[in-house]
């Protein structure tokens, strides 16, 4: 029996109508899902421990992204798309994003993919297992991760509780590409997401979330951009090396300078640092150099080579160059 395309029509938005309805029960299950209490896990991000307390910031409610790392293209292909949703996540919720790798692996990747949001590593805890997105094979001893999201709740008296969970995986409602793929007259097919296309053009200079602000008298400083300006202040404001704030999808990193001790110090205060990550720091930094720009001074981290320096117009930057540690087998 063949049927026209308004035919078609009537039938799509009849099961539509019914997947509608569906879900719609499927959210409903997870608002009535009793919640569980969960301990006060500690974590490692950039700014040092943080808590799982820590993470929700002035919220009283947390998403947490159950990521599997750097090494799993699904998971980056549902992160790089949270990069548009954050700012509006955020104004909702508190939105993290956990996983198991090192704290240098989590700042190298994130840096690369420009991801905007919070992250904390539970390297060394049991929390993913706790929390059911890792799994240990009881005969062969294998480590099985899995991704997702979890809904955390703080109660008045500072308990937390585990709202509910969802998994993620292809065609699930978390990620749109999916859908957007399945309506093409093959679906998906054998397509499989990738670090990188082939057409996808290579940025020399990719701008990063992050800006550094070097102030005077960082204690007042913080006082001021985190009352007076609202920006959320990660981890504690008493490390007064790289404190990380943010604001608006950005991450801003204060920098306590020192001033009157020297003409030279004192006029570090006020520079503002924007930020580009960069493929080949050694190309990217000749390439500035015939430009005019002047090398101030040379950077260097755990996972990451850097350059600062400054254009003959004005503005000074920081070239940031992510180094993937070679692991030794």
């Amino acid at each position: 029996m063949s049927h026209s395309f308004e035919t078609y029509e009537e039938i799509i938005c009849a099961q539509e109508k019914r997947v509608r309805e569906e879900t719609e029960k499927l959210f409903k299950l997870h608002q009535r899902r009793p919640a569980a209490v969960v301990a006060n896990t500690t974590f490692q991000s950039v700014s040092g421990p943080i808590t799982l307390s820590e993470l929700f910031g002035e919220s009283r409610e947390l998403i947490l992204i159950h990521n599997m790392g750097k090494s799993c293209p699904y998971c980056t292909l549902w992160a790089d798309g949270l990069i548009g949703l954050a700012p509006h996540l955020k104004n909702r919720a508190a939105l993290v994003l956990i996983n198991n790798d090192s704290v240098d692996e989590q700042a190298t990747f994130a840096a690369s993919r420009g991801w905007p949001f919070k992250m904390a590593s539970a390297l060394g805890t049991s929390f993913s297992k706790d929390m059911g997105f890792l799994t240990i094979d009881s005969e062969n001893k294998n480590e099985s991760k899995l991704p997702g999201v979890s809904i955390f709740v703080k109660n008045e008296d500072g308990t937390i509780v585990h709202k509910t969970r969802a998994g993620f995986g292809p065609g699930d409602l978390f990620c749109s590409f999916w859908n957007f793929a399945e309506l093409l007259p093959g679906g998906v097919g054998p397509w499989s997401p990738k670090f990188r296309y082939e057409s996808q053009p290579q940025e020399v200079f990719r701008f990063s979330p992050n800006i550094a602000l070097n102030v005077r008298n960082f204690d007042e400083a913080v006082s001021f951009y985190r009352d007076t300006l609202g920006f959320q202040i990660v981890g504690q404001p008493t490390a007064k090396e790289g404190l990380q704030t943010q604001k608006g999808g950005l991450t801003f990193w204060l920098d306590e300078v020192e001033s009157g001790s020297s003409n030279k110090q004192d006029s570090k205060v006020g520079q503002v640092f924007f930020e580009f990550t960069v493929g080949n720091l050694d190309e990217a930094r000749a390439q500035m150099k015939s430009k005019g720009c002047m090398e101030l001074e040379s950077t260097s981290g755990a996972g990451f080579r850097g350059q600062m320096l400054a254009d003959p117009f004005g503005m000074k930057f920081h070239l940031y160059q992510p180094i993937q540690k070679t692991i030794q087998k």
